[in-house]
Formats: structure tokens, sequence, C-alpha cells
């Protein structure tokens, strides 16, 4: 019954295509690149994409599998000693194990989450698509409009409120 509602289990790869990891790819890699591309000028994209990539493999390549590796031997339960010295797990704490596997990345996500959180809601001159520039210009165009047709209305009432100058030449018929 279980396996009928779950699914199964196999060892080694799904063998029907698995899209899961093209979506997790594409909502969490290409959009953060468009956006850090989208966020400098033309001629600092060069140097923005360096600087993350090197940000990147400081921050992520290299000490990630170090941290992960001693986050999870500190699950380990019996350790093989051999010439005096430690060497490989023998045995893991199956709960303590699969708590913390899901349990660090999730709390690492979400740090990183409230991180672009902040920056979203203080970063006020981060303009993506050029929009603020057409809504400024948009904006000034209308005050432009605003004004003119005050100036117009104004010069109409001007013109209603002249007297009429009389003309000699011109006679009147009452």
């Amino acid at each position: 019954m279980l396996q009928e509602e779950w699914g199964r289990a196999f060892r080694g790869y799904c063998p029907e295509p698995c899209n899961g990891f093209f979506y997790y790819f594409l909502i969490q890699i290409i959009t953060k690149t468009i956006v850090s591309h989208q966020a400098v000028s033309d001629e600092d994209k060069g140097v923005s994409l360096g600087t993350i990539t090197v940000f990147i493999s400081l921050f992520g390549f290299i000490p990630a599998p170090i941290i992960m590796g001693a986050i999870i031997d500190s699950t380990c339960v019996v350790w093989d000693h051999s010439c005096g010295k430690k060497g490989n797990c023998w045995l893991y704490d199956s709960d303590q194990f699969r708590t913390v596997l899901h349990l660090v990345p999730t709390i690492l996500i979400f740090i990183s989450m409230f991180g672009e959180f902040v920056v979203y809601r203080n970063c006020d001159s981060l303009d993506l698509y050029g929009l603020k520039e057409d809504m400024g210009l948009t904006k000034k165009m209308k005050e432009v409009e605003a004004v003119d047709e005050k100036d117009d209305a104004e010069e109409e009432r001007k013109e209603e409120e002249k007297p009429l100058k009389s003309d000699p030449d011109r006679t009147t018929i009452v």
C-alpha cells in the first residue's frame, strides 16, 4: 500500500527521466545570474561575473565539502581505528544523520533568502529593467504637461478678461 502511494526506491539513478534538477537549476542559478547582470552597468558586467565566480568558488566549492563532511561525521557512531589512527565511519546514527543532512542546508537557504530580502528592501537604486528611468521621464512629462495646461488656461482666462477695444471705424448697431 505504501509503495503504491509513495512510489519506489531504486539503487542508482532514476530509471525514468527526472526533471526536478532542471527546474532547480533554472530557478536558483539562472535567475540570480540575470539579476546580477542587470544590476550592473554594461562596462562592469565582466568584472561582476568574475567577482561572482571568485566568491562562489571561495565560499561555496572549497569549504562546503569540508564543512558538510565534518557535520556528517558528527553523526558517526562507530569509527574504524587502525594503526592508531581514526579511519572511516562504519555506522551512522540514521535519525541524527537525516536531521543534520536536511536541517543545515535548510538553515543556510533561509539565511541566504533573508539576505536577499534585506537587499531587495534596502536597494532603492537598483533598476533592473530601466523602469525607474522610464517612470521618472513619464512623471516629468506629466508635470510639464500639467504646467503647459495651466499656462494655456491662464492665457485663455486673460484673453477673456481683456476689455474690448472700440474701433472708431466700426459701428455697432443695437
